[in-house]
């Protein structure tokens, strides 16, 4: 863990090192203060089938700072974001969240051009992040969790037509503790659930890829890739990629990339107790469909769909990942809108083993409101929704909460 926390601060510096070019360029600061009041029907995220609800309020207060620069040739993004959850009678439930995203993209010539991005974040409360419906991971009883991701894609123009296209991607998650407690889920003082077992993981992928230009609008690629998911006690495996993608359509009306192919897994590390030596179906298909079009005159609508064999984030082991998520928004006046999304995730284990937590699906919805009384200021009333289900109870569970609150965007103009 201290190895992943030390490359961490390696890489962060390292980016932040590259990007001196860009800070005679033009930079710009936009903070957003959010302050909301939310009630939540299920505060521990029990199954309400089998334990009981106990609701509550809570008082939510996050500043993004956002830094961007643009220069000729590159572009340079940093935001910080720290989120503070205080509970009116579970108090025990008080969190604090942060996150930091770094990224910069720079045109190095006419025919090389590369991009970086790291993401950070630290959160402790039961609860996935509605306003990222593509983000996939498992809902765990509450325990602090640190996910770090780092990539690093470049390409390299061959032909007027043409190019290779390499990426890097590395993505760990550490807790603080490896055995989160049973869940006591009828409120008579014992536990009803077994302990859920996890272990720091990461997963390591490095992706080649060729592209063509079929068109002014349309792109033909063929990639390979190749993985190795390190689950901790739940062992190592690797996986290896071959897809062949298609990109096309207009960025600012219509555009979508399609993928498919097969991956091929083995299990290069059983794990400490673990009986698997390799997967008895080591050949899935796997695939996506991303697309991104502008709706009436300022909206938008995004759409994906996945299929793939990924990390469970030391949690369930490597497992067969699917999965969809829709984002609408929909603006309905000079400052104002509603945003809706909605994500489904599936995951099942690649093999069944004593120390796997078998099948999960998480579903989950968010609507917001925002009516904006200026280019500063706004009303923001939201509802989301939650369901999680599993083999092992202590992964189940469900809530609602409803939020109202006020946006501040100091440095906001009206347009």
């Amino acid at each position: 863990m201290k190895i992943r926390i030390m490359l961490g601060r390696v890489a962060l510096g390292l980016v932040a090192l590259a990007a001196a070019p860009v800070f005679g360029a033009d930079w710009s600061f936009d903070p957003v203060v959010n302050l909301a009041v939310e009630q939540n029907d299920n505060v521990f995220s029990v199954d309400a089938a089998d334990g009981v609800e106990t609701e509550d309020t809570s008082l939510t207060a996050s500043v993004a700072f956002v830094w961007t620069a643009s220069a000729p040739r590159s572009e340079f993004a940093f935001a910080y974001t720290p989120v503070i959850e205080r509970y009116q009678d579970q108090d025990q439930l008080d969190n604090t969240a942060h996150g930091v995203t770094l990224s910069w993209e720079r045109d190095v010539s006419r025919r090389f051009r590369w991009e970086s991005y790291v993401s950070w974040r630290r959160r402790e409360a039961r609860r996935l992040l509605g306003e990222d419906p593509s983000f996939d991971q498992l809902v765990l009883p509450r325990t602090r969790v640190d996910g770090l991701s780092l990539t690093g894609t470049g390409s390299v123009t061959i032909a007027p037509r043409s190019r290779f296209v390499f990426t890097l991607t590395h993505a760990s998650t550490s807790y603080d503790e490896t055995v989160l407690p049973a869940a006591d889920l009828d409120g008579d003082g014992t536990r009803d659930t077994a302990p859920v077992l996890v272990d720091d993981a990461s997963a390591l992928t490095a992706q080649l890829g060729y592209e063509y230009d079929v068109s002014r609008s349309a792109v033909l690629g063929l990639t390979y890739s190749a993985s190795r998911l390190d689950e901790g006690f739940r062992g190592e495996t690797d996986v290896h990629r071959v897809l062949g993608v298609y990109r096309s359509g207009d960025p600012e009306r219509l555009e979508w990339t399609f993928s498919a192919g097969t991956a091929v897994s083995s299990v290069r590390d059983p794990g400490e107790g673990a009986s698997i030596e390799d997967y008895d179906e080591p050949t899935e298909f796997v695939g996506a469909l991303d697309v991104r079009a502008r709706v009436a005159r300022r909206g938008e609508l995004r759409f994906g769909a996945y299929q793939d064999v990924a990390s469970t984030a030391g949690v369930g082991g490597a497992a067969l990942s699917r999965g969809a998520h829709l984002a609408i928004v929909a603006p309905f006046s000079r400052w104002s809108r509603v945003t809706l999304g909605a994500r489904y995730a599936q995951r099942d284990p690649l093999e069944d083993d004593a120390l796997e937590v078998g099948e999960t699906k998480t579903t989950s919805y968010r609507a917001e409101w925002a009516h904006g009384f200026s280019a500063r200021w706004a009303l923001v009333v939201a509802g989301e929704r939650f369901d999680q289900s599993a083999d092992d109870d202590a992964l189940n569970g469900e809530y609602t909460i409803w939020s109202a609150g006020l946006r501040w965007s100091p440095t906001a103009r009206g347009r």
